[in-house]
């Protein structure tokens, strides 16, 4: 009986962690998606979604108040700039911070006297991010802005004003701040982004594509990947969770993991 109750719990544990959060943003998007959206609700969407990653930049600045960010030597993410989480977490929490604050500079009406605090928490979230050393979240923010560049650019009337934003905050982070930060880190920052490794990513996504190769049908379930490495030959680590989330789908969930990206990619 006792080892039933522990594998029940640890498959229930297994359960709420592969596939938990998931469902909760598959059964959001069914019940909202059909929803109309008027602007303002819009506008107050990204104002609530702004409102935790402020709390996440407090704890990542606290650590610099205090003293304890440290740059290492190395070239590697830094868990000290992050305010002692996981680097490549917190860095694509600021980034989508910086898109939510980016966003409501643009079109937040609701708030247009104030607008310009919407501009400096931008530059903020976006530094700190880049202070992580992980590259993910300062990548997509990056793909946020090209995206939103050539939508504004070629399709919103006051193109002129935005390219001339782009160009000032361009100068800014190439002339002032990038190399204001890399000169604060010790050079962390240049031998980070010079590094063109990809962190065992390529390795990983190999290994879960053999996984697909074994069970293209139902995969190797929820969670069977971080499994499927370890129990490899050529594992880097023991339990190490995939890098990417696409091979991941493959792996784990088979053709339904296919349909899945397809169902994403095509609505």
């Amino acid at each position: 009986v006792l080892i039933l109750s522990e594998q029940a719990d640890m498959a229930r544990q297994a359960f709420a962690f592969n596939l938990l959060g998931p469902l909760s943003l598959g059964f959001a998007v069914f019940a909202v998606s059909r929803a109309p959206l008027a602007r303002i609700t819009f506008e107050d969407g990204l104002f609530v979604s702004m409102l935790p990653i402020l709390s996440v930049m407090g704890i990542v600045a606290l650590g610099y108040f205090q003293g304890t960010v440290l740059f290492q030597a190395v070239s590697s993410s830094n868990k000290t700039a992050s305010g002692g989480f996981a680097p490549n977490q917190v860095s694509n929490a600021l980034s989508y911070g910086s898109v939510c604050f980016f966003s409501l500079y643009l079109l937040g009406k609701k708030w247009a006297s104030q607008k310009w605090v919407f501009l400096v928490l931008f530059v903020l979230s976006s530094v700190l991010a880049i202070l992580t050393l992980s590259r993910g979240g300062v990548l997509n923010l990056g793909g946020f802005l090209l995206m939103i560049a050539l939508f504004r650019i070629v399709g919103a009337k006051h193109r002129l004003r935005f390219a001339l934003l782009l160009a000032g905050l361009a100068y800014l982070y190439v002339a002032v701040l990038l190399p204001s930060l890399d000169t604060y880190s010790k050079g962390a920052l240049e031998r980070r982004y010079e590094d063109k490794k990809t962190t065992h990513r390529e390795q990983l996504a190999e290994q879960e594509y053999e996984a697909f190769k074994g069970s293209p049908f139902l995969g190797v379930g929820p969670g069977g990947a971080m499994k499927y490495h370890s129990l490899n030959d050529y594992a880097i680590d023991e339990g190490v969770m995939s890098h990417t989330e696409y091979s991941r789908l493959l792996a784990e969930h088979g053709s339904f993991g296919i349909a899945a990206f397809l169902f994403l990619l095509l609505t």
